[in-house]
């Protein structure tokens, strides 16, 4: 369901350059990336890199993800997925809409912190972001890091407890879409985005 225009969204302002601005933009995959749940549905690698899923249907708006992380990549943050998913399926999803961004190291699921992909976490996505940010950044996680790194997701209680460990989390009920994260930037702290 890819409710993007194409046109550049006049709210894409983050404040890329500043001391504070972000180091990490994290997604959750379903309802968050995707507008469907592709672990509910049992979808399968083979599924989607064979063309039976359709991503202008399954990713939540196709053309605002593929520019915000453009943006974000291009401005030196980094970027990764931390989800309850089957890391197969996210990595096939990932390698057809943005090739050559997300892989083993920056896609966490539960097998990752000493789950079983498709099960929760007892302490949310906690253990994920900050598997994430001592891999990518290769060093002890700092309470500097965790308040400079962003968590998209559409659970409640996976962002209540990001922000209870001093992560900026954001919940996106309607999944990741520009009218979304039009209407949620002004959740964000007012030094990571420029407000229109």
């Amino acid at each position: 369901m890819n409710t993007s225009t194409g046109e550049r969204c006049p709210s894409l302002d983050i404040a890329f350059g500043s001391e504070v601005a972000p180091l990490l933009w994290v997604w959750d995959f379903d309802q968050t990336i995707l507008s469907i749940h592709s672990y509910g549905q049992r979808i399968k690698p083979e599924d989607v890199l064979s063309g039976k899923r359709n991503l202008d249907e399954d990713v939540a708006d196709v053309v605002f993800f593929k520019q915000f992380i453009s943006e974000v990549l291009k401005n030196g943050s980094s970027v990764a997925v931390a989800s309850f998913g089957e890391y197969e399926v996210i990595q096939a999803y990932l390698d057809i809409l943005v090739p050559g961004v997300f892989n083993r190291e920056n896609i966490s699921t539960p097998t990752c912190v000493g789950g079983r992909d498709g099960q929760g976490l007892h302490d949310g996505k906690v253990p994920q972001l900050e598997k994430l940010l001592s891999g990518i950044f290769r060093k002890k996680v700092t309470k500097e890091m965790r308040a400079r790194t962003v968590l998209f997701d559409d659970q409640v209680d996976n962002i209540r407890r990001a922000i209870g460990a001093g992560y900026i989390a954001v919940h996106t009920p309607d999944a990741f879409t520009r009218q979304e994260w039009c209407a949620m930037r002004s959740f964000l702290p007012s030094d990571l985005v420029r407000k229109a």
